[in-house]
């Protein structure tokens, strides 16, 4: 007998006064997820007394097609958009349907949930509550004292400045900490391009894997990192930069995927933009 779907509530409550922002953000989600595959049903409704709370009513044929759209492209694009900052509160739920339906529980033999679902089951509850929290991509806790390898071929990229087509530059998520929520990332720059002036809460360290020199400044002061070279700037700091054509550096994130823009974030005008001359 095939396996019954999987039924998930999700219940999230927005800070108050950014209910609407948040819901243009989770209809974004809803469209991309309901074109993966094994998604039966993805519903967002919202509460007529307290706008405030918006439920994702789900049906996956299976846990792994779930598993799937959570560590998915669709995910990785709300957590980077920071609408989990505008959640206050997140419950999930998930279901088993008892009566009403062909796959409800009455309607099929009795069956226990053995310790390896019990553990999914937690697991899986953990990594859509580190969307409400976590600003970043998803790790599995049970699975994430395992080895991780992601190949070249298999890198999710996804682009900063959308207009700007192919010159745009681009991140793919490699890890993130279920409990700290470091995030490990790698990021590229097919065009020199220059990196507005902003924050990380916590630090944020660099290695140059491939390019030209990487310009950093901070406090009025200037770092050269060149390839095979290391920075790690303290939370907090306000730093730019400027990047090569033809970038490519793996970033920690200690504070995760998020950043304070100072000036505004990532826009057009940014490219071709090369470091303006050292004073001394």
């Amino acid at each position: 007998m095939s396996a019954s779907p999987l039924t998930i509530i999700a219940i999230t409550t927005a800070v108050s006064g950014a209910e609407t922002a948040l819901r243009a953000e989770q209809e974004k989600l809803v469209a991309e997820t309901l074109n993966e595959p094994g998604c039966l049903r993805y519903e967002l409704n919202q509460s007529l007394e307290d706008p405030r709370v918006l439920v994702f009513t789900e049906q996956w044929a299976s846990e792994r097609e779930w598993r799937a759209h959570m560590e998915g492209a669709a995910m990785q694009r709300f957590s980077a958009s920071g609408a989990p900052s505008l959640i206050a509160d997140f419950q999930l739920y998930r279901m088993n349907n008892v009566a009403g339906g062909e796959d409800s529980e009455a309607a099929r033999p009795k069956r226990t949930l053995g310790s390896k679902l019990r553990r999914a089951a937690l697991s899986l509850a953990a990594l859509f509550a580190a969307l409400a929290w976590g600003h970043g991509a998803f790790a599995d806790p049970v699975t994430d004292a395992l080895p991780s390898l992601i190949n070249p071929s298999e890198l999710k990229w996804e682009k900063t400045i959308p207009v700007l087509g192919d010159k745009s530059p681009e991140y793919a998520i490699l890890h993130v900490d279920p409990k700290t929520n470091v995030t490990m990332l790698m990021f590229r720059t097919p065009v020199a391009v220059h990196i507005k002036p902003h924050t990380h809460e916590l630090a944020e360290t660099h290695v140059v894997l491939q390019g030209g020199t990487h310009v950093f400044e901070a406090n009025g002061v200037r770092y050269n990192i060149e390839k095979g070279g290391f920075l790690r700037m303290p939370g907090g700091t306000v730093h730019e930069a400027w990047l090569p054509a033809g970038s490519l550096t793996v970033n920690i994130e200690e504070s995760g995927w998020v950043v304070n823009w100072l000036h505004g974030g990532p826009s057009a005008e940014d490219v071709d933009q090369l470091p303006p001359p050292e004073t001394h």
